[in-house]
């Protein structure tokens, strides 16, 4: 199953701003994951898969691609120019 790379710092925000606040403990549970996950995600980015980003997009009132990275399209590399050295021997 494929896998994506949520934006854990960003889903503890929206947490902490819902009405009320929202504890770990209580989130974990209303999207079906466990909170050891649920922290390794806000915490680590933890790659989760797409029903578990749509579960917590939801929970927190915001489509799946604005808590995750990159989703369907290709991570970015950084390419550094690099200096070719031609020796005439």
């Amino acid at each position: 199953m494929k896998k994506v790379v949520p934006n854990g710092e960003l889903i503890k925000q929206l947490r902490e701003q819902r009405p009320k606040g929202s504890l770990q403990k209580e989130m974990a549970p209303a999207v079906r994951i466990s909170v050891r996950l649920l922290r390794l995600i806000e915490n680590a980015n933890h790659p989760v898969t797409i029903p578990d980003l749509e579960r917590i997009a939801s929970y927190l009132g915001v489509p799946k691609d604005h808590i995750a990275f990159a989703i369907d399209s290709p991570k970015l590399v950084h390419c550094f120019p690099v200096k070719l050295v031609v020796s005439e021997k």
